[in-house]
């Protein structure tokens, strides 16, 4: 008798299994290195060479007078480039999806070190 009341009170449980809901918490720094804030549009593309033609026609010139063309070139597109482009970017991004003056910062300094490392390469190569 004991054996079938047992075997009726485990059978009387009811298991409930529940899934847990993996929640997608994306770290700021992975965000911005995925470039997601970049808009996939050939606009966005006319605006970068804009950005970039922008600065080497008016301001490396004017930095050359102050640095040697390797200096310039480095803190021109380094600096100033990425600059432009992040805000930019800010400026046309919808109101209710602006960002935070950290992740603008960090945007900044993810673009400054990629345009950095390109100029270098080409300074090292030419």
């Amino acid at each position: 008798m004991a054996k079938f009341q047992r075997k009726i009170n485990r059978q009387k449980k009811e298991f409930e299994f529940t899934k847990k809901t993996k929640v997608k918490e994306i770290n700021v720094w992975k965000k911005t290195l995925s470039f997601y804030w970049i808009p996939r549009e050939w606009t966005s593309l006319l605006i970068v060479m804009l950005n970039f033609l922008v600065v080497t026609i008016v301001a490396i010139p004017q930095l050359m007078t102050q640095f040697q063309q390797a200096q310039s070139l480095l803190l021109g597109h380094g600096i100033l480039t990425s600059l432009f482009i992040v805000m930019s970017f800010y400026l046309i991004e919808d109101k209710a999806n602006k960002t935070s003056k950290k992740e603008l910062i960090i945007r900044y300094l993810v673009v400054a070190i990629v345009l950095l490392l390109f100029s270098l390469f080409a300074i090292l190569v030419l």
